[in-house]
């Protein structure tokens, strides 16, 4: 993946609600979704470079699998822990295929913090989870998402949101 540019547009609501709907059909954050809706414009115009469509395949696979992984842990389980995502990402990452796609697209080193590539893809791995089984993020006393450091086997994640399915 090559370097990303942040920028900001207002929409209007009408639009905004379709790409939540959208966004919500495919398992994705809105950002996803309008990432792939203009990279899909820019490739159809024959602009987009060759090596950002294979990434983008390669952030949907991986992020996929993820949430395959969850779902197969809830339903061995019986229920839905609430580490569920770092469970999901420990068995994806067991997976020879899995992490070496992964490191191959954050291009560096999958436990070294501070790598812009894992601040896009890493996010998306507990969002789609959460999409996927129709959780609720656990709260705190104060009504705050309960966001949790990983602990244990060192995972390519080092935090999480908890997550709960009533």
């Amino acid at each position: 993946m090559t370097e990303t540019i942040k920028f900001s547009m207002s929409l209007p609501q009408g639009v905004w609600n379709g790409l939540q709907m959208i966004a919500n059909d495919n398992e994705q954050t809105v950002n996803d979704c309008i990432r792939e809706i203009l990279t899909r414009a820019v490739k159809a115009a024959g602009h987009l470079p060759p090596d950002e469509e294979k990434n983008m395949e390669i952030y949907r696979r991986l992020s996929r699998q993820v949430a395959d992984a969850a779902e197969a842990i809830m339903a061995e389980l019986g229920t839905c822990p609430p580490d569920i995502t770092p469970r999901a990402v420990a068995r994806c990452q067991d997976d020879a295929d899995w992490f070496g796609e992964y490191q191959a697209y954050i291009n560096g080193d999958p436990f070294a913090r501070g790598n812009p590539r894992k601040h896009n893809i890493n996010p998306n791995f507990g969002y789609v989870v959460k999409q996927r089984l129709g959780a609720s993020n656990c709260k705190t006393d104060k009504g705050r998402d309960q966001v949790l450091k990983v602990t244990g086997q060192p995972l390519v994640i080092t935090s999480y949101t908890a997550l709960e399915v009533k």
